[in-house]
């Protein structure tokens, strides 16, 4: 809850402000709270005519703060008698108040309405409506936060101009990657705030303007951000001096710094196919309050059959639109995968026609806010503090059929077994698609996932064993069922294990075989898994690296416990 100083507390302050700001305005338009050094202006004064361009009051008896005369070129007002603090210009925008005799705190015709720091200089240029008013001449500390007492939530939502909301990815420990559709492909106004972890108060620490494609998509990239800290965010339209209309507000985490070790709750799923709607399993996990991210193992839409461009953004938006989505891409950041539903079921990269993977691939990148990897392409790595180091894989683009010798590229291979020996992280998982398990004899299909690809499915398995690497955890999808496994029947790489997700609404009438199956092996290879009824699942997992264990939770979409286990490597 935002709680603002009481008036009589503030009021001095910006008595203060109005004797000694000076400003810095943004041409273009576009500001930061941080500001930019204006070399300029020694003098520190407010300058409240807009059509004064002199940066310092050459006077040495001039003692007047404000400046009425609106032919004076100077920034001081040269008349020794004025005393007064009022700005007289009603055209001025500038966030701070001086009339004493006004207990508002800030000036009402302001949409920026930020408190200036009294060491920050305030921004008088009337013309400038955008610039948050903050040029010290030095770098702030942290993000740059000031105080913002302005409302977002009183700009009116326009779900006709951002119809598939807003989503956020590429978590770091300093920077985000905020994602909106705007139907008009105009620029708009973003600005991203915090609560401060003390006081409550709001503080606005970016507010730019921003512009997507010529089609609507637009990726916003943000960095200079705080390590491991809620920011809320939205997209603004303008109307002249003012904000017309917004986006829904969005909340993301960044990154903890490294390091840090605190335990991490994750929601994370699969599979959803639209025939199965609606996905409450995702509202419900929308709705944890302890979750700092969302997890996607691919299968988001089945957009089998498409193959022009039309038909693959269609497809996405009526996907996003879903209301188990929004809640979720509004209520924390993504890391994700893709299966083969994004293109085609089981499709075979190197024979499905080059325009059609061309038009998934193109409507994947530009729906999602997802940064390309090393590669060039989807597979990436996220550090989450020293707690957990997520290591996300392609398993689909990738595959070499005709030989079966290539389940990822040599380069994807090189970069996983890479990151897998050098991250500091207590938790390395691997967000794999489709299951690396071992299945148990006659589960079919082995050819669509690693048991097909022995060879490289060896190479990984025997890198993390060989070298000893500890607590490796691979997540899948694809199988449209939840399971626990031990990756291997026998062997080193038994103490490893596997969390097929979700599924987030699908259904696997097959999935009850697995128990006939499992008792033919004689094995404690599959430690639990979903019925063929269990269709809507919540998924959440928690990294402790203190217990050195992992919490594995399956639930129903009514809260309904399925699974709810704490895991250790090898156990």
């Amino acid at each position: 809850m935002h709680n603002p100083p009481a008036p009589f507390l503030r009021l001095p302050l910006l008595l203060l402000l109005a004797l000694t700001a000076a400003c810095g305005s943004d041409e273009s338009g576009s500001a930061s709270v941080t500001g930019q050094v204006e070399a300029a202006d020694a003098s520190g004064a407010s300058d409240t005519d807009p059509t004064d361009t002199g940066a310092a009051d050459t006077d040495p008896t001039d003692t007047g703060a404000a400046d009425t005369d609106p032919t004076d070129t100077s920034t001081a007002d040269a008349d020794p008698t004025d005393t007064s603090t009022a700005d007289t210009d009603p055209t001025d925008t500038s966030t701070a108040d001086t009339d004493p005799t006004d207990t508002d705190l800030v000036d009402t015709n302001d949409t920026d309405l930020v408190d200036t720091d009294p060491a920050d200089t305030a921004d008088t240029d009337p013309a400038d409506t955008t610039d948050t008013g903050a040029d010290t001449g030095t770098e702030l500390p942290g993000d740059g936060g000031l105080p913002w007492l302005f409302d977002p939530e009183s700009i009116p939502s326009a779900t006709d101009l951002f119809p598939l909301s807003v989503q956020s990815g590429a978590m770091r420990s300093q920077s985000v990657l905020l994602w909106t559709f705007v139907t008009t492909a105009e620029t708009v106004r973003l600005r991203v705030w915090r609560d401060d972890a003390l006081t409550g108060e709001r503080l606005l620490v970016r507010d730019e303007l921003v512009t997507p494609n010529g089609d609507g998509y637009l990726h916003a990239p943000v960095d200079g951000l705080l390590p491991g800290t809620w920011y809320q965010y939205a997209f603004f339209s303008e109307a002249g001096d003012g904000l017309l209309a917004r986006s829904p507000v969005g909340r993301v985490k960044t990154a903890p710094a490294p390091g840090d070790l605190s335990p991490v709750v994750v929601n994370t799923t699969s599979c959803t196919n639209a025939t199965q709607r609606p996905y409450s399993a995702l509202g419900a996990m929308a709705n944890r309050t302890d979750a700092e991210l969302f997890l996607h193992l691919g299968d988001q839409s089945y957009n089998d059959g498409l193959t022009d461009l039309g038909g693959f953004r269609d497809a996405w938006r009526s996907t996003l639109t879903e209301p188990g989505y929004l809640a979720l891409h509004q209520a924390m950041g993504t890391f994700q995968t893709w299966d083969d539903h994004e293109v085609d079921n089981d499709y075979n990269p190197t024979t499905i026609a080059p325009s059609i993977l061309a038009n998934a691939f193109q409507s994947y990148y530009e729906t999602f806010p997802i940064e390309r990897g090393p590669g060039g392409g989807l597979w990436n790595n996220y550090a989450w503090g020293d707690t957990v180091e997520f290591i996300i894989l392609d398993s689909r683009s990738e595959r070499y059929q005709p030989d079966n010798s290539y389940y990822i590229s040599q380069a994807q291979m090189d970069f996983v077994k890479e990151r897998l020996t050098n991250s500091t992280a207590h938790f390395k998982v691997l967000l794999n698609s489709v299951p690396i398990t071992d299945m148990p004899t006659g589960y079919v299909g082995e050819s669509d996932r690693w048991e097909g690809y022995d060879r490289q499915r060896d190479e990984l398995l025997n890198h993390i064993t060989d070298n000893d690497i500890r607590n490796v955890w691979f997540l899948s999808g694809d199988f449209h069922i939840g399971m626990v496994t031990r990756v291997s029947n026998t062997g080193p790489a038994r103490r490893i294990h596997e969390i097929a997700v979700g599924p987030g609404d699908n259904r696997n009438p097959a999935a009850s075989l697995l128990d006939t199956l499992e008792t033919f092996s004689g094995t404690d290879q599959l430690l639990w898994h979903t019925t063929s009824l269990q269709s809507s699942v919540q998924t959440v997992l928690t990294f402790d690296p203190v217990r050195n264990q992992v919490r594995i939770e399956f639930r129903g979409a009514d809260g309904t416990t399925y699974y709810d286990e704490w895991l250790s490597e090898g156990s």
